[in-house]
């Protein structure tokens, strides 16, 4: 029997067995997809995909007779290279179009990278989490890294996010990497437990008040190159060097600005650059930022993408919006940590970068968008709550401490003396705060609701009765007042400690006062 034929009799015996094996590996896929090409059996083709993406044997089969068959064929394989929600939206659309519901559903539930993935059970997510990291990494692959609780505060202040939600990065039954949200405020245990390479942890960047105090350009290797290649370890470290020769392009641009950008090696494919803010900053202030730093980048390198966090895509109301690993996390497929590297591309101590690091002022980058821009308009004093303490006579330490350190609390007061006016929930506002602070913070309340033209002494004591047992919490404050506390600032920084929210209480009791 000649080779060829063979060949074409295994290939056959394959064929007609196909269906009886169950293929995970993408890199398969795509051999197997070009294999039936090849020998014009397309069938074989969409049930590779189909197999893979598990609505195989849901629904009737679809075969090369049908009139959609050729476009599902080709969305699958732009969705293979490239799996967003909207690849995912339009085969969805197609085979319901075909009124195959089962397998449109399969696409409508379907868990990717940049969507939220279902809450569950934050113990359990913690747990699988746990197993995967464990499973991914041995002991020689990393050091368990030591911090001492200062550090770790610091930590969490220069890179943690909003802070009432955060995610575990965990496979999802595909054996993709996707976040597990966990409704709880990001605390000193769990990113121990993320330096230690427990679990791997993410941080939701951006605020409900639209505000992020870092912007992050996420240099990487293409997905399609990686898939060329089928991940081949010397093809990844070869396209790895373009990356960097594509990040030090870009360091320079930001030293030509005057500014001090980080460099961190993410794990894997490819890079994070992190540009500190001294402030959150009203996101929009990004993304122009961003548009100058894309303006000044004269080539992006072949094979290589770039990712702005924050991106500009708005975040709706019951969506927390982009993540991203926090760093010296471990990558949990590669199994290789995070860490920040100087100008050679060293590994250096994270350590050092939280005792010394520069950022930025929301005037600094108004200038640069001014300059790049050519608005000059953009440039302007940020706005200031100019309140006259002397109003209230002598005020209580805690009422004048939280008073100069709250602008919220500020603003709201300014607004009763200026306008004689407050809304209902402003009024609460100001009582679920200094109502908290004793007699004399109960006291104050009074004071500032007399200059309102509706004050009246009986009501307001009614409801400082019904007080709540705990303070107001930033993240409510921030969620009911967006827009005032994105123009005016909300950056105060508070150690997380455990089944405690901050609150602008806090302030009195951070300075040792209550």
């Amino acid at each position: 029997m000649a080779k060829t034929e063979k060949n074409h009799n295994q290939l056959q015996q394959l064929a007609n067995q196909r269906k009886d094996i169950v293929n995970i590996h993408k890199d398969v896929l795509l051999y197997l997809d070009k294999t039936w090409i090849e020998n014009d059996w397309l069938n074989l083709c969409l049930f590779e995909y189909e197999q893979y993406y598990e609505v195989a044997f849901i629904d009737r089969e679809i075969t090369d007779k049908n009139q959609y068959f050729s476009l599902i064929l080709e969305n699958y394989r732009k969705f293979a290279i490239s799996e967003t929600k909207e690849m995912a939206i339009e085969l969805m659309q197609l085979y319901s179009d075909m009124r195959c519901y089962g397998k449109a559903a399969m696409f409508r539930q379907m868990q990717l990278p940049e969507t939220l993935a279902q809450v569950i059970h934050i113990e359990e997510v913690k747990q699988t989490a746990n197993e995967e990291v464990a499973s991914n990494v041995s002991k020689s692959q990393y050091s368990k890294l030591k911090f001492s609780s200062e550090q770790i505060q610091e930590y969490l202040n220069l890179f943690a996010g909003r802070e009432d939600l955060y995610a575990i990065e965990t496979l999802n039954f595909q054996g993709k990497r996707c976040y597990q949200m966990v409704k709880e405020p990001l605390r000193e245990e769990e990113i121990r437990r993320h330096l230690e390479g427990k679990q791997t942890i993410g941080t939701y960047i951006q605020r409900l008040n639209s505000t992020v105090k870092y912007m992050v350009m996420d240099i990487d290797i293409s997905r399609s190159i990686l898939l060329r290649y089928q991940y081949q370890e010397e093809m990844i470290e070869e396209y790895k060097e373009i990356a960097r020769r594509q990040v030090r392009e870009i360091v320079k641009i930001y030293k030509r600005l005057g500014l001090s950008i980080y460099v961190e090696d993410s794990g894997y494919r490819g890079y994070h650059l992190w540009l500190f803010f001294e402030e959150w900053i009203p996101v929009r202030y990004a993304h122009m930022f961003q548009r100058v730093i894309e303006g000044l980048i004269e080539k992006v390198e072949e094979g290589i993408t770039i990712e702005y966090f924050p991106n500009k895509v708005r975040v709706k109301e019951d969506k927390a919006g982009q993540i991203i690993k926090l760093p010296e996390g471990i990558h949990i497929k590669s199994g290789k940590r995070s860490y920040f590297v100087d100008e050679d591309f060293v590994k250096i101590d994270i350590k050092t970068l939280l005792d010394s690091h520069s950022r930025v002022s929301l005037q600094t980058i108004k200038k640069i968008i001014a300059k790049y821009a050519k608005d000059e308009q953009v440039v302007s004093e940020g706005k200031n709550v100019d309140l006259d303490l002397s109003l209230f006579g002598k005020l209580d330490v805690n009422v004048e401490t939280v008073l100069k350190k709250c602008t919220l609390m500020k603003y709201l007061c300014n607004k009763a003396v200026k306008t004689g006016y407050l809304m209902h929930g402003e009024r609460l506002s100001i009582l679920y705060v200094f109502g908290h602070l004793g007699t004399r913070g109960k006291e104050f309340v009074h004071q500032v609701l007399s200059f309102t033209l509706n004050y009246q002494f009986d009501t307001t004591e009614k409801f400082i009765r019904k007080l709540p047992e705990k303070p107001i919490s930033c993240t409510k404050l921030r969620e009911q007042y967006r827009q005032v506390t994105a123009e005016f600032g909300c950056s105060c920084a508070f150690y997380r400690i455990k089944n405690c929210y901050p609150s602008p209480v806090l302030h009195a009791i951070k300075d040792g006062k209550m």
